[in-house]
């Protein structure tokens, strides 16, 4: 018995010896979820990010996204705390004054479509209807991205803000990050926006004092989840917390409806070619 005993022992040693390492589980909690992907954009391995857009599919996968109402696809967010930013450089603010929400849809386009729409460097008539200028500088090599040789694209954006509450300039960094499996497969394209300073409105008084967001998309046969958090915060007389959150809901709708309509070659309302002067 003795001897079996230490075969048993041994065997036993050997195998938890040689096991791999644990894989990687993400947060199912989709608060937490939302703050983990922004965290881990930069993973090294990209395991945790291939767990956590995993999670995020069956999140969205139980929602009716082809005929839920926006208010139910809606989600309200715990602010973005400073060990959440995953080495990036945010703002100074205090993340207690964040007004974070997440906005969930379904595109009607594959991800192939979603991941070229990176490569444009005029994003007016792809984000909301409130951009009125978007100016995108290329800080690593757009071919290769989009050829898919790549798996990341990091770019600078200048974009003019008009809506009804403030006018304002802001420079906002975004990269991308596209999600393979094991068999090079293209599961999912992630990007992580931020600002890393206050912003001041037209006014001198009004302010855009923080901006972070991830916007994630997931393919769906021949259509793509699509899942947006958007964690900020303002300074600006005057505007009740909520009517601002319905602002930011509003406009990541319109972010979705534009992007959809400018693949088939749709134009918003907004001119595309229109000039500023920034200050």
């Amino acid at each position: 018995m003795r001897t079996f005993s230490a075969f048993v022992a041994v065997v036993s040693l050997f195998v938890t010896g040689c096991a791999g390492p644990d894989p990687v589980k993400a947060p199912k909690e989709i608060d937490e979820l939302s703050a983990y992907l922004f965290a881990n954009f930069e993973s090294e391995t990209g395991d945790e990010l291939v767990a956590g857009t995993e999670e995020l599919r069956k999140f969205l996968k139980d929602l009716d996204l082809a005929n839920a109402e926006l208010d139910d696809r809606t989600f309200s967010m715990s602010p973005l705390q400073n060990d959440d930013w995953g080495g990036i450089e945010g703002s100074p603010e205090d993340p207690a004054m964040q007004l974070p929400l997440a906005v969930a849809a379904l595109s009607d386009h594959d991800l192939t479509a979603n991941i070229d729409l990176a490569g444009n460097k005029n994003h007016v008539c792809i984000d909301s209807n409130t951009t009125v200028y978007y100016d995108r500088e290329f800080d690593s090599q757009k071919k290769c991205f989009l050829d898919g040789d790549c798996d990341t694209l990091r770019t600078t954006n200048e974009i003019r803000k008009e809506s009804v509450i403030a006018k304002v300039w802001y420079d906002m960094y975004k990269d991308y990050r596209v999600i393979t499996d094991e068999d090079g497969k293209e599961t999912a394209l992630i990007s992580r926006s931020w600002t890393d300073k206050v912003w001041m409105g037209d006014n001198g008084k009004n302010s855009w004092d923080q901006i972070y967001a991830i916007d994630v998309s997931i393919p769906e046969g021949d259509q793509t989840l699509r899942y947006v958090v958007f964690w900020s915060a303002v300074t600006i007389g005057g505007v009740a917390d909520d009517f601002y959150v319905n602002l930011v809901k509003t406009g990541i709708e319109e972010g979705y409806l534009n992007s959809d309509r400018f693949v088939v070659g749709k134009m918003c309302a907004n001119p595309r070619d229109r000039e500023y002067d920034r200050p």
